[in-house]
């Protein structure tokens, strides 16, 4: 057993007014399966790469085991996956192979191109790895990202089952609950370590909040009254120098007042510090356009294929009418982002049934490849004609600070840039919206705000989303996709 010692950690980077990181000391037990939460943009990522010694800061990190991240980068895809994991880490075949079956993961992946393989056969593969350097202390980077909700079990088990520790970042707070058992929270003011997994986390949490809300009152009184007492202070002094006539008596009173007035506008300063780590969040604006449009979409024994007679997923049927929200759920792989895709562009595909959209209907995507918007976010507006002001305030609604507005969009951090695309999305005036696993890299607290979003302006949806919290509470109805099976349906 050995530890991972931090202390007095201070780092940030130039372009931002604040550091990420204010004297930060921590011990972690490398045991520990250690979840690692906080909004983002608030450092979960910066935090690995501090420990992989990536950037300089200041403080110590002392740490016996070496680190294993993931996802380890890939520099030749091309090859086969066997070849290309032997570059970042030597194995006995036989390890590697142990690993995949115990992940799910046919053993056969190994022997095809790591590109050919699918997203969710690359994270298990990947995953594995990190786990053969036994040296090593895991560092896992979001696994669970445009998986399935099999594949996100398989992982889970996975983890759950191994004895060394790890550190995670995850947004799936279920699989948070299942892994875990111990939490690193990335607040406002604080990095707080609390002892139990995600839920008990959140329930601690919870209960300092409410401790904080009843003290909030008192304490914005107490801040008033500590800023009115230095402001006394500072009008004393000022007073007893006029009366001096000019004369330079009022020096030593000047000087014991401004001491005061300090003192007390830190004092301030450290409560209203108190109040500032409560996280909040409030729904984003939606223009929903409503009509008489209904069913606004019919779909009746339909299927699609790429070529004639070949069809991705077996008939569907079902209908959807205005202020409903559908959620369409499969295996990765089956077909539901490519329907997305036949709703704009039907002439790519082959079809078997009939799929009825109401006449002039105005569809909004919102894509899983939002790494496509570059430059800057007045000049992105004006390119998808929604009000500046508006995207700005949606995006300081989803957490991203002012300091970033001038930021280029490609180098702000992936989260980011999909609160950028969701927006976006939110903003632009649909009579059915589009979405495309609209939960990926967006943290718990953003995923509350597109909850209560969508309560609050009922937007008609078809949505894809692997996260069963979120499909459970925002769909009217769920449409699953099965596989066509070999010979099936031509």
């Amino acid at each position: 057993m050995s530890k991972i010692e931090i202390k007095n950690l201070c780092f940030g980077f130039s372009q931002l007014q604040e550091n990420l990181f204010e004297n930060v000391s921590l011990h972690i037990d490398d045991q520990w399966k250690l979840g690692l939460v906080g909004r983002n943009g608030r450092g979960k990522t910066t935090f690995f790469n501090l420990l992989l010694n990536e950037f300089d800061y200041t403080g110590s990190i002392i740490h016996q085991k070496q680190f294993a991240y993931f996802p380890a980068k890939i520099s030749n895809p091309d090859n086969l996956a066997i070849y290309c994991i032997d570059e970042i880490e030597e194995f006995e075949q036989w390890e590697i192979e142990k690993e995949c079956q115990l992940l799910s993961l046919d053993p056969e992946v190994l022997w095809r191109p790591f590109s050919s393989l699918s997203g969710g056969e690359q994270t298990k593969l990947l995953l594995a790895l990190v786990f053969l350097k036994t040296d090593a202390f895991p560092l896992i980077d979001e696994p669970t990202n445009h998986l399935d909700i099999t594949s996100r079990q398989h992982i889970a088990n996975y983890l759950k089952q191994k004895k060394e520790g790890f550190i995670v970042i995850s947004h799936d707070r279920q699989f948070l609950n299942e892994v875990t058992d111990h939490t690193l929270a990335i607040e406002r003011e604080q990095v707080n370590l609390y002892q139990g997994k995600y839920e008990i986390y959140e329930e601690q949490k919870e209960l300092q909040d409410r401790l904080e809300q009843k003290q909030d009152q008192k304490l914005k009184k107490e801040i008033t009254r500590l800023s009115q007492t230095a402001k006394e202070k500072q009008d004393w002094g000022n007073l007893r120098e006029e009366n001096a006539h000019g004369r330079n008596i009022s020096a030593r009173l000047m000087k014991r007042s401004k001491a005061i007035s300090q003192r007390q506008e830190k004092h301030a300063e450290e409560k209203k510090a108190l109040l500032n780590n409560q996280e909040s969040t409030t729904p984003i604006g939606m223009n929903p356009i409503f009509n008489h449009k209904n069913p606004i979409l019919k779909v009746e024994d339909f299927s699609l294929g790429f070529t004639e007679g070949n069809y991705l997923f077996e008939p569907i049927s079902f209908e959807l009418q205005q202020g409903e929200r559908v959620c369409l759920t499969s295996a990765n792989g089956i077909g539901k982002s490519t329907f997305f895709d036949y709703l704009l562009n039907p002439e790519k595909y082959f079809t078997t049934g009939t799929m009825t959209l109401a006449n002039n209907t105005i569809l909004d995507l919102l894509t899983q490849n939002f790494q496509i918007h570059t430059g800057f976010l007045k000049d992105f507006a004006v390119e998808k004609k929604i009000d500046y002001t508006n995207l700005l305030t949606a995006l300081k609604k989803l957490g991203i600070e002012r300091q970033s507005f001038e930021t280029p969009i490609e180098q702000l951090s992936l989260g980011q840039q999909k609160k950028v695309e969701l927006s976006r999305s939110m903003l632009t005036a649909a009579e059915l919206y589009l979405w495309d696993e609209p939960l990926n890299y967006l943290d718990i607290f953003n995923q509350e705000q597109i909850m209560q979003s969508i309560e609050t302006y009922n937007p008609t949806l078809l949505f894809i989303e692997h996260d069963q919290y979120f499909s459970e509470k925002i769909a009217t109805k769920t449409v699953a996709l099965k596989k066509v099976v070999l010979g099936g349906l031509r």
